[in-house]
């Protein structure tokens, strides 16, 4: 599956990886910080982005080889700046 991806969406997939390591390296770290902030954990956060960027870099890695586009268009929603 992550032949796959890579061959759909290297930067994509890429860049997903590296927000996965970090996510493993903020769970490493929760654990060990004691403080709370309104009850919870202040690593929770971070968790929640990190995981749901994950997500939607391999959801768009994905997809976007279907994605009946020009070029410029597919490079505008991989980069999601305007024109």
């Amino acid at each position: 599956m992550i032949r796959t991806l890579l061959a759909r969406g290297r930067l994509l997939t890429l860049t997903a990886a590296v927000m996965m390591v970090a996510l493993l390296v903020v769970a490493t770290i929760a654990p060990f910080d004691t403080r709370t902030v309104t009850g919870i954990n202040p690593w929770i956060k971070p968790l929640k982005f990190l995981g749901s960027i994950a997500n939607f870099l391999v959801t768009m890695a994905w997809i976007m080889p279907d994605v009946d586009a020009t070029p410029r268009t597919r490079r505008r929603l991989r980069s999601s700046s305007p024109a």
